[in-house]
């Protein structure tokens, strides 16, 4: 049995497909089958796939349950990490206005068990001027981070990274850290989330200046880390 998708609905495997949108609709599923990636266009998603039990729940069509090959082999499914998404797209504030210049979608049931954690770093260069910066992180709609009004007198560039804990299915516990090369400022942030962990949550980071492209985050990587 086969398709015009590729064979993807074939009760075969290890399959081949061109994007994750495509491994998601694979069918039949079986507990530890094999799908590989081959042409997405974010890079970390082309890789081999394996579908593993209970690795967020015990649900063949959760798309939270595939798990790299890599990672797979090497944590079993538990304690290892994998990458979320891959963002390599330069993107800045405009004029004045509080700008997304990164967002994703986390999906939902992501962070399914008690300490499993969401690890991600953004990085990008700022302006020189007198202007007021801030840069915030947002999960699920509530800011964990905000680094409030500072000054880069010179080009410079910045790295802000951070982490979200699940406590319970309506807790996230968070800290983040920007760290700059304008006379070695640091910022540090820690909060403590009531979201509903078992929903589809964006999380986002905002940059906000005066002029267009004072701030500009030029890479973000998430990866989802496992207990």
């Amino acid at each position: 049995m086969s398709d015009a998708a590729g064979g993807i609905q074939a009760d075969e495997w290890p399959k081949q497909v061109n994007t994750v949108a495509l491994r998601n609709k694979v069918y039949p599923r079986r507990w530890g089958m094999q799908v590989t990636v081959i042409v997405d266009t974010t890079p970390a998603n082309n890789t081999t796939w394996v579908l593993v039990y209970n690795l967020v729940d015990t649900n063949k069509n959760n798309n939270a349950n595939w798990q790299t090959l890599a990672d797979y082999a090497g944590g079993g499914g538990g304690g290892g990490t994998n990458s979320l998404d891959v963002d390599v797209t330069s993107a800045g504030n405009v004029n004045a206005a509080e700008t997304t210049v990164y967002s994703f979608t986390v999906p939902a049931g992501t962070l399914g068990t008690n300490l499993q954690g969401i690890y991600g770093k953004s990085a990008g260069t700022f302006t020189g001027s007198a202007d007021n910066l801030e840069l915030k992180v947002k999960f699920g709609g509530f800011t964990l981070f905000d680094s409030g009004t500072f000054v880069s007198f010179v080009n410079a560039s910045w790295v802000l990274d951070w982490q979200i804990i699940r406590v319970d299915a309506n807790t996230a516990r968070c800290w983040a850290r920007l760290v700059t090369d304008i006379g070695g400022n640091n910022f540090t942030d820690y909060a403590e989330l009531t979201v509903t962990l078992a929903n589809a949550l964006a999380l986002i980071v905002t940059a906000q200046a005066v002029v267009t492209n004072e701030i500009v985050c030029t890479m973000t990587k998430l990866i989802k880390e496992d207990i």
